[in-house]
């Protein structure tokens, strides 16, 4: 066997292990698919959601009942107008709403009820951008409204989830809209971690 019949050999198991490696490549990828994912980003023509949220603590997650949701209040360089006060209520509303719609494992309490809780959901408004006017259109400005917020052990204190969204929109929603979808972002992470 000459010089260009081991080059041939070379070239042959080359190719044999490319194929390899691709095919151990497409089937290691649907796999990293079932592992849940903390981050989302979700875009479309009307909105872009990016939501990044974390769960610090599953067993009190799955173990606990009663959820106790706090309005969330205006955090820094965010004005406390009666604007910000109607979003949070708005989005309150939202995460509300879809637990008790689709009837999921968490009893909803009122502030009136607060000492029966187990967790505690609250958090912050850190971004209101509402560009009004045609020149603003004109220039394809977004409206955008961020939040931070986390999920509390109601007896140690201690921190369940951490998470933070923020909702852009070009086009014909208003802020309460963007309230709305953010409430449910935040209630659909905590139903797919529960």
């Amino acid at each position: 066997m000459g010089l260009s019949g081991l080059c041939q050999n070379f070239y042959k198991m080359k190719k044999i292990l490319n194929l390899i490696v691709l095919i151990s490549l497409c089937c290691s990828l649907p796999a990293c698919s079932f592992f849940k994912k903390s981050k989302v980003v979700e875009k479309n023509d009307q909105r872009v959601l990016n939501f990044d949220g974390k769960v610090l603590d599953f067993q009190v997650l799955l173990q606990s009942k009663n959820l106790l949701i706090v309005t969330f209040k205006p955090g820094p360089g965010v004005a406390a107008t009666d604007e910000t006060k109607r979003l949070s209520i708005r989005m309150v509303s939202s995460i509300s709403d879809d637990f008790k719609k689709y009837q999921r494992k968490f009893n909803i309490l009122t502030a009136s009820q607060a000492e029966n809780a187990d967790l505690v959901l609250k958090g912050y408004i850190t971004r209101i951008e509402n560009p009004a006017g045609l020149l603003n259109k004109l220039r394809k400005k977004k409206m955008i409204l961020e939040v931070r917020g986390k999920i509390l052990d109601a007896k140690s204190g201690r921190i369940v989830v951490d998470f933070v969204s923020s909702l852009s929109s070009q086009n014909k929603w208003d802020l309460s809209d963007l309230a709305n979808q953010t409430g449910k972002a935040i209630a659909n992470f905590i139903f797919e971690n529960i």
